[in-house]
């Protein structure tokens, strides 16, 4: 499924405006105290959006309390996780000058849309269980 190939010089910009990105915010939530912007998908209806719990999940990261971050988002644990392992992936890459690509076209489309509509259900349901 993960595919290596010629990696480009227009690779590294794209990457090093990600990592700067994602350093970026994950500083902004360990500098800014983790209050977060309040939610109006909330605060209308009375039930968390598919991301509320972020910016707690993302600020007891950053104090490496693992099982607190997973509780406040579990789906943005397991999509982080897997990001920051492909991430990897690509730095081993790139010293041979090559690149991680996720080739899905091997993969049906329809099973790559039910899972991905099952994972954001399963998400979104444990942070309404848990009154995130």
């Amino acid at each position: 499924m993960i595919e290596f190939k010629k990696r480009l010089s227009s690779d590294f910009a794209v990457g090093k405006v990600y990592l700067t990105l994602m350093a970026g915010g994950l500083l902004m939530v360990r500098l800014y105290g983790g209050t977060g912007l309040p939610c109006l998908f909330k605060a209308f209806t009375h039930l968390p959006c598919l991301t509320c719990g972020t910016t707690r999940s993302l600020l007891s990261f950053t104090h490496f309390n693992w099982q607190a971050a997973v509780a406040y988002n579990p789906g943005l644990m397991l999509f982080g996780s897997l990001a920051a392992l492909f991430f990897a992936a690509d730095v081993l890459a790139s010293f041979f000058g090559k690149k991680a690509v996720i080739d899905i076209n091997k993969v049906p489309r329809s099973l790559v849309l039910l899972l991905v509509v099952v994972g954001m259900t399963t998400n979104w349901a444990y942070l309404i269980w848990m009154g995130i």
